[in-house]
């Protein structure tokens, strides 16, 4: 995915865990990240923990 300018899609927006395997995703350059869920609860986990997430897109809803 580096060298091919993937964007992945991870759900669960929220979750501790999610943020940190976009951090360090986007921290390495191997993809574009998006986050799925409230977008008011990633801010507020995302924020909490790394400074730099506001580059990570949250969406809220299901992908159709």
């Amino acid at each position: 995915a580096k060298t091919l300018h993937k964007t992945i899609v991870l759900p669960e927006g929220h979750d501790i865990r999610v943020i940190e395997a976009a951090r360090k995703i986007t921290d390495e350059g191997f993809a574009k990240v998006i986050l799925i869920g409230d977008r008011e609860n990633i801010e507020k986990v995302a924020g909490s923990v790394w400074a730099g997430w506001n580059f990570i897109k949250a969406m809220e809803g299901a992908i159709e």
